[in-house]
């Protein structure tokens, strides 16, 4: 995990070194090259000029729906449905071109991941329920999210454009809420007596740090003289996380891992 970190902060700053000096010089060449009679302000345009790909800041908002997913075989004891967790998306992000139609983007975002879980328990403590007790479960976590992409436009039409983007982010968990309503049903003489079991946490015991991999794409177009981008966006957690299950009845927590699809409407503030 150590080793993931160090790799992600060095990726963050290698490109952007890179990318200032290869700047410096397509702004130092023409002065170089030839001697500029022209005023201070008259160079600053001709240099704005030659500049052919220039930063990007942008603001990003959206809708995250978001669910887990993980491999584990619960045989007779109990059956689960997975469901899904609405949530929101918004962030920043610097778009740093490298060619005509490639770029790095940077980003900090906001967003939030989870799942809703309804779970049928038949078998507990290795005898069958009259009756199976019933559960849902909701798992919100809200994270600030650090990617780093890379994105290619295939189609650069003006003013309509539409690249795909990849690459990875590192997510460092602000918050996390977990809870539980269930009811188990006990046999007596009028049929079932029905107790409500109520649970919660802050799902202090998952990592504070989640690696996901992140794919994606965008569609960009004009609207009203104004620069929009329409864009979608899956990730895929790399790292399991330790969820708890029905810890009243002594059941053990699982392993899962995030993954949340994202709609989001982008546009540049600089």
């Amino acid at each position: 995990m150590r080793l993931l970190t160090l790799i992600f902060l060095g990726s963050c700053l290698i490109p952007s070194i890179s990318y200032s000096y290869a700047i410096s010089i397509t702004e130092l060449q023409p002065a170089l090259d030839k001697p500029c009679l022209c005023s201070s302000s008259e160079s600053d345009q001709q240099n704005t000029k030659r500049l052919p790909f220039h930063p990007t800041l942008t603001t990003a908002i959206g809708y995250s729906l978001s669910q887990h997913y993980g491999t584990k075989d619960y045989g007779d004891s109990m059956s689960v449905k997975p469901g899904f967790l609405h949530g929101y998306f918004a962030g920043v992000g610097l778009n740093l071109p490298v060619s005509e139609r490639f770029a790095l983007l940077y980003e900090a975002n906001f967003v939030t991941k989870g799942s809703a879980e309804d779970i049928t328990v038949i078998n507990m403590g290795g005898e069958t329920l009259p009756k199976p007790a019933e559960m849902h479960i909701t798992y919100r976590i809200n994270y600030v999210e650090f990617p780093i992409l890379t994105k290619y436009e295939l189609i650069k039409s003006e003013p309509v454009k539409i690249g795909i983007t990849s690459g990875i982010a590192l997510n460092l968990k602000i918050y996390g809420r977990h809870r539980l309503r269930g009811k188990v049903y006990f046999p007596d003489s009028d049929g079932y007596s029905i107790i409500r079991i109520k649970e919660a946490s802050n799902l202090s015991n998952i990592s504070l740090f989640d690696y996901t991999l992140v794919y994606g794409g965008e569609a960009g177009f004009r609207l009203y003289n104004k620069d929009l981008a329409i864009g979608y966006r899956f990730t895929v957690g790399m790292d399991e996380l330790l969820l708890p299950t029905f810890q009243t009845l002594g059941l053990a927590p699982v392993k899962l891992r995030n993954m949340n699809y994202l709609l989001y409407l982008k546009t540049p503030l600089w």
